[in-house]
């Protein structure tokens, strides 16, 4: 049976609150995906009162440049919210509407760039 790596980057920038927050900057995870499109689920919870900004992204190519092999030619990305619903859905981000903003976003949480 094949094997494909899916390696995935979270961060995680929080915006002022009246309450002091614990912040994490980043979170990442790693797993081996057989082949036939299982899909991988990373959870995280939010708490707190005000908004948060956050940068989730599903790194597959871009990762061949820090030395990891098998990694997936095309991720696709869910994100949803507490209720199950999708909030966002991103494929081939670059040429999406929005690309700049990650862009932008991924420099001000001093993550790495993706090409």
């Amino acid at each position: 049976m094949s094997s494909r790596i899916f390696a995935g980057l979270v961060c995680f920038a929080a915006v002022a609150r009246a309450q002091p927050i614990a912040e994490l900057g980043n979170l990442s995870a790693r797993m081996r995906l057989a082949s036939g499109g299982s899909p991988v689920v990373v959870g995280a919870v939010l708490a707190g009162e005000g908004n948060a900004t956050l940068l989730v992204r599903a790194v597959g190519p871009g990762l061949a440049g820090f030395g990891v092999s098998g990694v997936l030619a095309d991720p696709r990305l869910t994100v949803f919210g507490a209720n199950g619903s999708p909030i966002s859905t991103n494929d081939n981000w670059e040429s999406e509407a929005g690309g700049a903003a990650v862009r932008e976003a991924a420099a001000q949480a001093g993550a790495f760039a993706l090409a």
